[in-house]
């Protein structure tokens, strides 16, 4: 039996979804106007009888503005959808917070140390 092959729209569509679940965008021309795509460029991309194919200026256009996809996934299905290395910005902001912080307890902690006499 043959089964049809996901093509590369066809997974980049499945980010799509992932970006609106997780509220980064509301919808596709959301993420068509981040990526300075045409309107309906993913829909007409994805319309039966077309190659469903990307060329790397559009592929380069979505990654320098969503990082986080992983490339390799988008262009051959292999791997995972999001680059393992990412970290959601928010939990970025998160461990900034901590870092600042510990590195003014930190400074704290040795103006103490300065000012005793041992």
């Amino acid at each position: 039996m043959i089964t049809k092959q996901e093509r590369a729209i066809d997974r980049l569509r499945k980010f799509i979804l992932y970006l609106k679940q997780n509220k980064m965008i509301t919808g596709d021309s959301q993420f068509e106007k981040a990526c300075g795509l045409s309107n309906k460029y993913v829909a007409n991309t994805a319309t039966k009888g077309r190659p469903g194919t990307m060329g790397t200026d559009i592929i380069s256009r979505i990654h320098s503005k969503y990082p986080e996809l992983n490339i390799t996934w988008l262009c051959t299905g292999d791997g995972d959808m999001l680059e393992s290395a990412w970290v959601p910005e928010n939990e970025m902001s998160g461990e900034i917070e901590k870092a600042e912080k510990l590195a003014n307890e930190l400074k704290r902690t040795i103006a103490r140390m300065k000012r005793a006499k041992f």
